[in-house]
């Protein structure tokens, strides 16, 4: 198989610290070097250290990332200016093929803290960021190819760096940003879509955070995506929440990423105009909110605050009375735990809904404001 999953359990405490060690003391040795360091020594010292060291213990992903982040953070490899950014970003490259997992994952991360510097004001900006964000991607679906060893390290960073790159760009330009935010949601999508058991599920994590992150910048959904760009985006999040609904692939965590992508006016809006999706939706929340047993853990919880947010939005949308409202927040301040509650809840959606339908769908109004 492409990915193989390690056992985070077997990594034994003594050896995580003092492999944790090593790496601060791999970081202090270019600060102590008379003649500064360059990219190429970096990657070549990176590759002798992991083979030695981390890529022979268990260490844990999250741990692993941080350790990658610390490296790339160096203030020595910030570039010195908009040339040096460019040239910098260029000699990745080659990085980010490499047969070696860290040297693959720590080009994935650094071309995240050479991006931040590249000219603004360039001629060809635009075009420079977006072949970022492709090659990202690239690495992304070349690491889970069936002949690249991977624990799901380098898709992880990579899907990290992508998702920063898209979010500070897209703030900087927003008004050119639209071929590379369509490349970051297209990435994030197929990540999720194409969701794999072999896969580490912080993999599908970290794609549905980033997802969420990208859609809930403030002028993306109404002032970058097209009117089909914005249909095809709520479809395939409605297939994937579906995928990750089903018990032999829930996983709540993500579930939770993904609610708090929907969980936003503008998005809702759209969705209320195509009647099957927010059937579909509804009838989902719904599922995810049966009375409260004391077994639920606290990720499953999380899922059912989010539910009820996103149901209120609807119910607002299409208008319920004060009396309605005040028992409404009674309940949702309460959780919807016990049965009268969900029946109350349950019967409440399903009447707005009628109505809904009986309107002749969703008449979307204030289009013009941002999503919330």
């Amino acid at each position: 198989m492409a990915v193989n999953i390690h056992n985070s359990k077997d990594f034994s405490f003594d050896n995580l610290y003092q492999t944790e060690k090593e790496v601060i003391l791999f970081c202090s040795k270019y600060n102590n070097r008379p003649l500064k360091a360059t990219v190429h020594d970096l990657m070549r010292d990176v590759e002798q250290f992991s083979t030695s060291s981390i890529l022979k213990s268990e260490i844990p992903l999250h741990v692993q990332c941080r350790w990658l982040t610390a490296i790339a953070n160096q203030p020595w490899l910030v570039p010195e200016n908009n040339s040096s950014a460019e040239i910098q970003v260029n000699s990745l490259l080659q990085y980010m093929s490499s047969p070696n997992l860290w040297v693959r994952s720590l080009a994935c991360s650094l071309v995240r803290v050479f991006s931040g510097e590249l000219n603004p004001n360039g001629e060809h900006i635009v075009t420079q960021v977006t072949i970022i964000c492709k090659n990202l991607m690239t690495t992304i679906e070349g690491s889970l190819t069936a002949d690249i060893e991977s624990n799901g390290l380098c898709e992880i960073v990579a899907c990290s760096s992508l998702c920063y790159i898209a979010n500070y760009w897209v703030s900087i330009i927003p008004q050119k940003s639209t071929p590379f935010v369509l490349l970051a949601l297209k990435t994030f999508l197929n990540i999720l879509e194409k969701a794999r058991t072999d896969v580490t599920p912080f993999l599908n994590q970290v794609a549905a955070d980033s997802l969420t992150q990208i859609l809930h910048v403030p002028i993306l959904w109404l002032g970058i995506l097209s009117d089909k760009e914005r249909l095809e985006i709520v479809a395939r999040l409605l297939n994937i929440l579906q995928h990750f609904f089903r018990k032999e692939s829930r996983d709540n965590i993500t579930m939770i990423k993904l609610l708090q992508a929907i969980n936003m006016d503008s998005l809702l809006r759209t969705l209320l105009g195509i009647p099957d999706l927010i059937r579909t939706l509804l009838g989902l929340l719904l599922e995810l909110l049966p009375p409260v047993a004391t077994t639920d853990d606290a990720p499953f919880l999380e899922v059912r605050w989010l539910s009820l947010c996103i149901l209120w939005r609807f119910l607002h949308m299409m208008g319920i009375t004060p009396d309605v409202n005040t028992k409404l927040t009674s309940m949702i301040d309460h959780g919807c735990s016990d049965p009268d509650q969900v029946q109350f809840l349950h019967q409440l959606v399903s009447a707005k809904y009628k109505d809904y339908l009986n309107l002749g769908r969703f008449k979307i109004e204030n289009e013009g404001k941002s999503a919330t």
